[in-house]
């Protein structure tokens, strides 16, 4: 148990441990909020129903949520066995809840700074000029914006640590609410202005949808879209159920993608089921593999492993179009590789600012700015015909 200044101070850190000793190594990290739990709501039961059988458990009602979910508190939270009682009392009430699980944390999928490339952009067109690159190890984006460079009524959510939304190169692609004007949603703040306090979520913007030809710093891989600013993760990462919260924001707006550049090793029934809410409202979820370097078959990240037909989970490459030596793999878990090292993009510190990043997280904003550049060129698509490799089909852009 620690106590930290993330959004909620008190949190359950469990070590999956193989080894002994000086030999000991964790294979597995997991990290959830200690003072209560998420639980999904039989359909039908309101605030008063759920409070009246919480009591009637010795339990309490934290917060009512969107969409069937509530967080219910944990008693004497610094327990160590106070979290498993909990949801051991839960099962107790059935007849209203559906299930009860911890609030995960979840977190950039990134990688410290590393800008010894003397090319800035190398992932959209590597031309080998330095030695550690390899001359056309990139997207191949110059051939693909000769048939289409921008995509203007497609929606792409970036559920992250928020957008710097007045960036010079990112202000004229953000979206606005068509009646209330607001930029998205803040759920770490509980709030509607997901301004980016860290710099992740706008490099991952960037890279997705840079504004293109404006003469200023640089170009995403589509030139013209509607970014969605979503911030739900804050100082030290966010939580599963304010992941959900703004999941649910970009498919109740109108997002047609939504990119993920983030994650953890602990599967979530709640984030499952909003992530398959999305696949039947034909919303493509691009996320990171993740960067412990594993196998996720064998060691799953989520939300990319989760095994839905609207994700496509992304590794990480170098200019040499290897494998980042950070980057998770796995045959079944992983969809496609773009580049992820050393990728130039915005930067939160100012509205002129640039800088490096390595991670997953910097690889799927690039299928993400793609997919939409394929959803603006095929506008009558399905979800299945944009990614269309998942069924062995031929998609019209294979990315």
């Amino acid at each position: 148990m620690a106590r930290t200044e993330f959004k909620y101070p008190l949190i359950r850190r469990m070590e999956a441990v193989s080894g002994n000793g000086d030999d000991a190594v964790v294979k597995r990290l997991s990290a959830s909020v200690a003072d209560h739990v998420i639980v999904k709501l039989v359909p039908g039961t309101g605030e008063k129903a759920l409070t009246e059988r919480l009591s009637s458990a010795g339990m309490k009602l934290r917060d009512m949520r969107e969409n069937g979910l509530a967080l219910v508190e944990v008693e004497s939270p610094l327990s160590p066995d106070a979290q498993s009682a909990a949801i051991e009392r839960l099962d107790a009430i059935r007849d209203v809840i559906e299930f009860a699980e911890p609030d995960y944390l979840i977190f950039p999928c990134r990688v410290p700074n590393d800008s010894d490339y003397e090319t800035r952009m190398w992932p959209l067109n590597n031309s080998g000029a330095t030695a550690d690159s390899k001359p056309g190890a990139d997207i191949r984006a110059q051939r693909g914006w000769e048939i289409q460079n921008v995509s203007p009524g497609i929606i792409v959510a970036v559920t992250d640590t928020g957008v710097r939304y007045t960036h010079e190169d990112l202000a004229a692609n953000i979206w606005s609410h068509p009646t209330t004007g607001i930029h998205g949603l803040d759920s770490y703040d509980n709030d509607n202005d997901p301004m980016d306090t860290d710099g992740h979520g706008t490099h991952v913007a960037g890279t997705l949808g840079a504004r293109g030809d404006n003469a200023k710093g640089i170009t995403g891989v589509t030139w013209n879209v509607k970014l969605m600013p979503l911030r739900f993760i804050g100082p030290g990462g966010g939580t599963t159920s304010d992941a959900i919260r703004v999941i649910d924001y970009a498919r109740e707006n109108g997002a047609r993608i939504i990119n993920a550049s983030w994650g953890n090793n602990d599967k979530s029934a709640a984030l499952e089921q909003a992530i398959m809410n999305c696949a039947e409202a034909g919303i493509i979820i691009v996320a990171a593999a993740g960067n412990e370097g594993r196998n996720t078959d064998e060691i799953p990240h989520y939300p990319s492993a989760y095994p839905h037909p609207n994700i496509v989970s992304v590794a990480s490459t170098t200019s040499r179009d290897q494998l980042s030596p950070f980057s998770n793999y796995g045959y079944s878990t992983v969809d496609i590789a773009a580049p992820g090292s050393a990728v130039w993009s915005c930067d939160a510190a100012s509205d002129s600012s640039y800088k490096y990043l390595s991670g997953t997280s910097m690889a799927a904003p690039h299928v993400s700015g793609a997919l939409a550049l394929a959803a603006a060129r095929y506008p009558t698509d399905s979800m299945a015909d944009l990614i269309g490799y998942h069924w062995g089909q031929e998609s019209h852009f294979n990315i």
